[in-house]
């Protein structure tokens, strides 16, 4: 099954993935992933070794922000919330922009303190 993925994959870049039905629900045998970074906003990260320091930091410092990525005038900052056993859980706060900066730091603090 994996040809098809490949062939299709090679001809379109684009993300491809074969699936099948199960009742009624879809189930995803498999898939290829594009190596195209979609641009959401003019802030949006569409470089990969960007994204990839990005990452670094985030396991770094523990915090993960968005400054207008994924919406104009939408910033976030998150943690994540590790649960025994399973994969870790994500906590953010979402709010304007213009309120941003100031705010961050009283942000991380409560972030911090319920994690």
């Amino acid at each position: 099954m994996r040809h098809p993925l490949e062939l299709l994959f090679k001809k379109t870049r684009e993300t491809v993935d074969i699936s099948t039905f199960h009742g009624q629900e879809v189930i995803f045998l498999d898939r290829i992933i594009s190596d195209q970074m979609p641009s959401l906003t003019s802030q949006t990260l569409i470089s990969l070794p960007v994204l990839l320091q990005q990452i670094a930091a985030v396991r770094a410092d523990g915090f993960s922000y968005d400054r207008e990525e994924h919406a104009e005038g939408v910033c976030a900052v998150g943690i994540a919330l590790p649960v025994p056993g399973r994969p870790a859980h994500a906590l953010s706060v979402v709010l304007p922009s213009y309120r941003f900066a100031a705010r961050l730091p009283a942000i991380q603090q409560a972030l911090e303190e319920v994690r």
